[in-house]
C-alpha cells in the first residue's frame, strides 16, 4: 500500500496553496471534534444487505470475499463520526482500508484517517502513473475498501473508474448512505454534513447490484451505481428508517 505519510511524494502538498504543518493541524483540530462529539451521538445502523438479519449488521465484512463499500463525498464525516461512536463500525475499520486521493483535500482526509486510526489507501489524481500503480495494487490485494463514488467531483455523480472497479470486485459492492438529524454544511460543491453534537445519524448499507448489473456497459453501470446510493438517502419526503441502536464505544 501507498504510503500517505510522506509529502515527497506528493506535490501538490508542497505547492503553496496549504503547507504540510497546516494541514496537519486542520486534521488534528477535525478528529479532536469528531472524538469529542462521539460520545453525545445517537448512531443507528440499519444493513440491509445482511442475511443475518439486524443483530448481525455488517456480517459480510469478516467475510473471506472483499467487498467494496461505496458512499456520497457528502455524507463521508457524518461516516466518521459514526465509526467512532458505533462499535460495529469500530471494528471494520480494523479491515477495512479508507481511500483518498493526493489533492489537498485528500492529503488532509488522510491525516485525518491516521489520527482516528483508520488504515489509509493512496489513490493518486495528480499524476497518471502513480494512479495506475495505485489501482494495481488495489486490484492485486483486493483488500476490503471504502470509496466516495464521487470522489473528486463530479459531485453526486459515479464515474467509469468506479464502475470498473466494482467490477473488478465481482460486483461485491455495499452502497453506503449517511443521515444526521442536526447538522451544518461545508463547501458549497459538495455541501458536506458536518454533524453536531448530541446528533442522531443514521447509517444505512444497502444490497449489492444484481449480478446481470455487473455484466452492464461500464457507463450504465456506472448510472445503476448512482441509482443505489440516491435509492438509499434519507430526505424530507423520505424520513429515516427504524434502524439497529449502536451503544457508544465511550
Amino acid at each position: 500500500m501507498t504510503s500517505y505519510s510522506s509529502y515527497t511524494r506528493h506535490p501538490r502538498a508542497s505547492s503553496g496553496i496549504v503547507s504540510p504543518p497546516l494541514l496537519k493541524a486542520t486534521a488534528r483540530v477535525a478528529s479532536q471534534y469528531l472524538r469529542l462529539i462521539s460520545s453525545s451521538l445517537d448512531v443507528r445502523l440499519r444493513d440491509v444487505s445482511s442475511a443475518e438479519g439486524p443483530n448481525e449488521p455488517l456480517a459480510f465484512i469478516w467475510s473471506t470475499t472483499p467487498a467494496l463499500l461505496t458512499f456520497w463525498n457528502a455524507h463521508s464525516l457524518l461516516i466518521l463520526a459514526a465509526q467512532h461512536s458505533c462499535p460495529h463500525l469500530s471494528r471494520a475499520t480494523g479491515v477495512v482500508a479508507a481511500v483518498a486521493d493526493d489533492s489537498v483535500g485528500g492529503l488532509l482526509t488522510h491525516h485525518i484517517f491516521r489520527f482516528l486510526g483508520i488504515k489509509g489507501q493512496m489513490l493518486s489524481v495528480t499524476s497518471e502513473e502513480r494512479r495506475l500503480q495505485d489501482l494495481r495494487s488495489i486490484m492485486t490485494r483486493r483488500p476490503h475498501l471504502a470509496i466516495a463514488a464521487d470522489s473528486h467531483g463530479p459531485y453526486r455523480d459515479v464515474n467509469a473508474g468506479l464502475a470498473r472497479l466494482v467490477r473488478s470486485y465481482e460486483g461485491n459492492v455495499r452502497p453506503v448512505s449517511a443521515w444526521a438529524n442536526r447538522s451544518i454544511p461545508i463547501f458549497r460543491r459538495i455541501r458536506m454534513a458536518v454533524p453536531l453534537p448530541k446528533t442522531t445519524i443514521v447509517v444505512t448499507v444497502g444490497a449489492p447490484p444484481a449480478r446481470a448489473d455487473v455484466t452492464l456497459p461500464t457507463k450504465d453501470l456506472a448510472a445503476r451505481l448512482r441509482e443505489l446510493l440516491l435509492d438509499l438517502e434519507i430526505t424530507r419526503e423520505r424520513p429515516p428508517p427504524a434502524a439497529t441502536l449502536c451503544t457508544t464505544s465511550h
